[in-house]
């Protein structure tokens, strides 16, 4: 859809057909929201039990607040009733979309759980759970920081969605990780979760490896071969270090996801495969794209949701719980018993943690 700076919009009427859904008793309603891009940010909001609250960008009048341009001052309001809760459009710049469609202005309408619905460019998602917090037992990482516990509950109600994902953080904090519960808490979680390192392969492997390729494609191809994008197919797509992604593949990359087809190195033969996008990066894409060093359009594609990883020096909380996990790991690898780390251990790991990571 067309941006322009938030005005008063113009309406642009659609008929959308209420659909009610009756919320469990003793659930609680949460908002999930996420935009992406230079100003990319996340919240996870509590809806009260009554009660009618504006969304937009000013600090000033909105209380649930997206901090984006493409997002309206007062871009909406929220009418919610004991678990009913319905979004109306306050003749907004943008608009607001769901399904696909932009919804009239003025008239609530109720929002759907799990489905997104588009503020401008950003991206609200409706929840409901019991009491207990958004982070699933057997986590793939021991979490006791707000920061963390946080982006783990966004990380786990994002992955109900179809949206593609963008993790941005510094090497080391986990991306990997979050990832690989992205995947598992999703409907995905049955197929397989395929990991690609943009980084580690070189540009003449990076598109074979990718997309495959057919007997005597090149020197050495005495088989063929299927492609990690296949291998992933029912599942998820792991692109990491992708700001490292040569631009001829950017361009592959783009094709597949906007036609959901490869072609396998040395084939004409397209071939159908349904993968979810996750890409992960610790550098500033947008940067990238003003530079010409990475396609504005795959950017936007790879952009359905961002999340962004706060680095462990800014969670200390975290470093006792993930190092007792890693060394609990540890153990299991090496056929050992289990190993308690000591206060002294762990005092000397914090004193180091303004250059600890997950990976050190």
């Amino acid at each position: 859809m067309p941006l322009r700076e938030p005005t008063d919009g113009d309406e642009s009427p659609t008929n959308i057909v209420d659909k009610e859904e009756s919320p469990e008793a003793g659930q609680k309603a949460h908002l999930v929201g996420l935009w992406g891009g230079a100003q990319g940010g996340s919240l996870f909001f509590e809806l009260p039990e009554t009660g009618t609250l504006f969304v937009g960008r000013s600090p000033g009048t909105a209380e649930v607040r997206l901090d984006h341009d493409s997002v309206s001052r007062r871009h909406a309001r929220l009418h919610v009733n004991h678990g009913d809760v319905r979004i109306e459009d306050l003749r907004s710049a943008n608009g607001t979309w769901l399904a696909g469609q932009r919804l009239p202005s003025d008239v609530p309408v109720p929002m759907p759980v799990g489905v997104p619905v588009e503020v401008g460019t950003a991206v609200l998602l409706l929840v409901r759970s019991g009491s207990a917090p958004l982070v699933r037992v057997g986590q793939p990482l021991a979490l006791r920081d707000p920061q963390m516990i946080r982006v783990s509950g966004v990380v786990d109600v994002v992955a109900k969605s179809k949206l593609s994902v963008l993790l941005i953080g510094d090497t080391g904090v986990g991306k990997e990780r979050l990832a690989a519960q992205l995947h598992e808490a999703s409907r995905r979680a049955s197929g397989p979760f395929i990991k690609v390192n943009c980084a580690a392969l070189v540009e003449s492997l990076l598109e074979a490896e990718l997309f495959g390729h057919e007997r005597g494609a090149f020197t050495g191809a005495s088989q063929a071969k299927a492609g990690l994008v296949e291998a992933a197919h029912g599942g998820t797509l792991f692109l990491d270090e992708v700001g490292d992604m040569p631009l001829s593949t950017q361009a592959k990359v783009l094709r597949f996801l906007e036609s959901g087809e490869v072609t396998r190195v040395g084939s004409v033969t397209p071939r159908i495969v349904d993968v979810r996008i996750v890409a992960a990066t610790n550098v500033d894409l947008r940067a990238l794209v003003e530079e010409g060093r990475f396609r504005r359009d795959l950017y936007f594609r790879l952009d359905g949701a961002t999340i962004f990883v706060p680095p462990l020096r800014d969670r200390p909380g975290d470093v006792a719980p993930l190092a007792q996990s890693f060394a609990d790991e540890a153990c299991v690898e090496a056929g050992r018993a289990p190993v308690r780390l000591t206060d002294d251990a762990l005092a000397r790991l914090r004193r180091t943690i303004g250059r600890a990571t997950c990976a050190s």
